[in-house]
């Protein structure tokens, strides 16, 4: 499979945004307005500048940097694989107390749309596993 494009300055907002984006958008094909801004929300909290929009839309092109030719399945692999691979960097490098805090943006980011699909909690339940495990 081919590489996906990460953002040229990377930090610890695209990490946590391509996560959130990737519960967000992958546990059940949708994106909503509701979701960006609570995904935008939640990366200004990792950041000092405030730029959390500006970090969502290259978080969003590294997100689709997936090849659209490849099969729906071949494409949510490699975006599952690609944040399992940042939930990692996270695990190595944020203290417990950080790592609590993405999961509860996660958490807060799973509700946004306004319920939670069950899909989502076993998502939740997969990235904690990995995070704290």
């Amino acid at each position: 499979m081919g590489k996906m494009a990460v953002p040229e300055n990377m930090t610890w907002g695209h990490v946590c945004g391509f996560i959130y984006l990737t519960f967000t958008h992958s546990t059940d094909g949708d994106f909503s307005k509701e979701e960006y801004h609570a995904c935008v929300d939640c990366i200004n909290s990792w950041t000092k500048e405030n730029n959390g929009a500006d970090i969502m839309d290259e978080v969003l092109t590294w997100y689709n940097s997936v090849p659209q030719d490849w099969a729906y399945e071949d494409r949510l692999n490699a975006r599952i694989e690609c944040m399992l691979n940042c939930a990692n960097m996270l695990k190595e490098n944020f203290s417990e107390k950080q790592i609590d805090y993405v999961l509860e943006d996660v958490d807060r980011l799973i509700k946004a749309d306004g319920e939670v699909k069950e899909s989502e909690s076993r998502w939740l339940e997969m990235l904690t596993k990995q995070l704290k495990g």
